[in-house]
C-alpha cells in the first residue's frame, strides 16, 4: 500500500496524462459509433469477413459490429487498449 502510494505520487503527470488520453480515446470512439452503426457498407463488410478474421476482431458469437458492445470491442478492448498498454509498460520497464 506504501508503495503503491509512492509509485503514484512520484508519477502522478504520468498517471494524469495516461489516464486522460485512455478516456479521450474512448470517448473519440464511442463519438464515432453513430457513423458505424447507420452505414450499410460497413456492416456488409464485417458480415462478410471470414471468422478467423472475426474472432481476430473480437466479433464472436451474436454480437455485432452494429451493437455498442461490439463495436467497442472490436475497436478499442481488442486492438487500441492493449497496445497501449503494452506501451505504457515498456516505458515503465525501459525507466
Amino acid at each position: 500500500m506504501i508503495l503503491t502510494r509512492r509509485l503514484l505520487r512520484d508519477h502522478r503527470r504520468g498517471v494524469i496524462g495516461w489516464g486522460l488520453s485512455i478516456t479521450g480515446l474512448v470517448a473519440f470512439t464511442a463519438v464515432f459509433f453513430p457513423s458505424m452503426r447507420d452505414s450499410p457498407e460497413m456492416t456488409q463488410a464485417m458480415e462478410d469477413l471470414p471468422d478467423a478474421l472475426k474472432a481476430l476482431a473480437g466479433l464472436v458469437g451474436d454480437v455485432s459490429f452494429t451493437s455498442p458492445p461490439g463495436y467497442l470491442h472490436s475497436q478499442l478492448l481488442t486492438t487500441m487498449l492493449p497496445i497501449l498498454l503494452l506501451v505504457l509498460g515498456i516505458g515503465l520497464g525501459a525507466r
